[in-house]
């Protein structure tokens, strides 16, 4: 499966349509779609509208995201997955949207006590569907948050503070998933392993950054991160 993630978008659809060409099989969009200040959900949907025209989109939202965008905004080919899954072929994904509290008091921010929690109901309610099952959650569970995982290069600031989630870190070093998508620390574009769990912050689109992701069989997951053009 080959898969164009992108986060932090903040209104810059003209980048949004530099992806067009992008060869890929699914879209996932790990939050903060408008801009700073201008939680328009038609801002929102306009982006969607656009990356679902192109391919199949899963999508959460981001702390500076309107609290609607926590709803399903019925655009075709659409799936939001906030403290839900979907599966598409043997894949499992599970994401959880927001941000753990920030100073901007943006307006989708959650405590780590709630995140944590949610991410796990998500993911046992896969395994009760019979989606997969315990034994395949690191060969099949994708985990998008758009908060990073605390203590990494993945949420480190241009001011070298550590501004992630602690619970997004310790679901993914309980659960070991496949691989983990995120985003919200624009300078943090990178790749990093926390235990054997791929953990990606796709960059932000809104500078132009984004990642392209491919699963292959083995457990063999390939990260490009890239820059439009």
């Amino acid at each position: 499966m080959r898969i164009l993630a992108v986060s932090d978008i903040h209104g810059n659809i003209e980048n949004v349509r530099k992806l067009r060409n992008i060869e890929r099989e699914l879209t996932v969009v790990l939050g903060d779609f408008v801009e700073f200040g201008k939680p328009r959900v038609d801002v929102v949907i306009d982006i969607l509208e656009e990356l679902s025209s192109q391919t199949f989109t899963l999508y959460i939202p981001g702390n500076c995201d309107p609290p609607d965008v926590t709803q399903d905004l019925g655009v075709k080919n659409t799936v939001n997955i906030h403290g839900r899954f979907y599966k598409i072929d043997e894949i499992v994904f599970i994401g959880f949207g927001g941000s753990n509290p920030t100073p901007f008091n943006t307006p989708l921010e959650y405590p780590d006590a709630e995140i944590g929690p949610a991410l796990e109901r998500a993911l046992h309610d896969a395994i009760s569907k019979g989606a997969l099952s315990r034994d395949e959650v690191s060969e099949r569970l994708v985990v998008m948050t758009h908060a990073p995982p605390h203590e990494t290069g993945l949420d480190l600031t241009k001011t070298g503070l550590h501004v992630g989630s602690i619970s997004v870190r310790a679901f993914i070093e309980k659960y070991l998933p496949l691989l983990h998508l995120c985003g919200h620390i624009h300078e943090a574009q990178g790749v990093e392993k926390l235990n054997s769990t791929i953990s990606v912050n796709v960059g932000a689109l809104l500078w132009g950054r984004y990642a392209v992701v491919s699963l292959e069989e083995g457990r063999r997951v390939n990260i490009e991160l890239r820059s439009v053009e």
